[in-house]
């Protein structure tokens, strides 16, 4: 649906080529791996490939370290999304760095609920 609107995507992966480019190439998506996120080099890269000013590009992702913090520092737009959790698929830094993000998530939302 995005491709018959005429938004482009870019696709910025902290994984290796293999693993990026077998989903990539599912979508037919441009991309770039070893994206290192949250560093904002990749990210500027990827504004220049697809020659976009920085105020009509957003960054949707489902990782507050790297995803979200990567678009805060490069100054551009940022959507969290729900990640799709596979318990067995990750490692137990992984897990520990996906309970800390849920209750910064937790934590933002609830002060902005007391605060309405």
């Amino acid at each position: 649906m995005l491709k018959k609107n005429d938004i482009q995507i870019l696709l910025i992966s902290n994984n290796g080529e293999k693993r990026v480019s077998t989903f990539a190439k599912l979508l037919n998506l441009d991309y770039i791996f070893k994206g290192n996120k949250p560093f904002k080099k990749n990210i500027i890269k990827g504004c220049k490939t697809l020659k976009i000013p920085h105020e009509n590009i957003c960054i949707v992702g489902d990782q507050i370290f790297t995803d979200i913090l990567g678009g805060n520092i490069s100054k551009i737009k940022t959507f969290l999304v729900t990640d799709i959790y596979n318990e067995f698929e990750y490692s137990i830094l992984f897990k520990i760095k996906r309970k800390i993000e849920r209750y910064i998530i937790n934590k933002h939302y609830k002060e902005k609920e007391d605060k309405i």
